[in-house]
């Protein structure tokens, strides 16, 4: 009886011991299933962000107009005798210092 008593003892022991180390045992593993759900969502935003660049790459192989619809829209270009017109975003007013 009092090996058993012993054996219980040293198994609470080991598990109280799991349960507060920060280092090692539950705690630890919470947090590496959290970083591996973290990890597993960013890859699955990398893999849509791939998905869609291979779609606009196989549109612009394909099609003439994307291609320019994609020289105008990023590097500004027109056609000869074409107006570009740009907008700019209103300016934010200044934060005044005084209430």
């Amino acid at each position: 009886m009092r090996r058993f008593l012993l054996a219980v003892g040293v198994v609470a022991a080991a598990a109280l011991w799991a349960l507060a180390d920060p280092n090692a045992g539950v705690r630890t593993y919470r947090e590496l299933g959290r970083q591996l759900r973290g990890a597993e969502a960013r890859a699955d935003a990398l893999r849509a962000e791939v998905a869609a660049l291979e779609a606009e790459v196989e549109r612009l192989q394909r099609d003439p107009l994307a291609i320019e619809a994609a020289i105008r829209a990023e590097l500004g270009f027109a056609r000869p005798g074409e107006i570009v017109v740009r907008a700019e975003p209103p300016a934010k007013p200044a934060k005044s210092l005084t209430r």
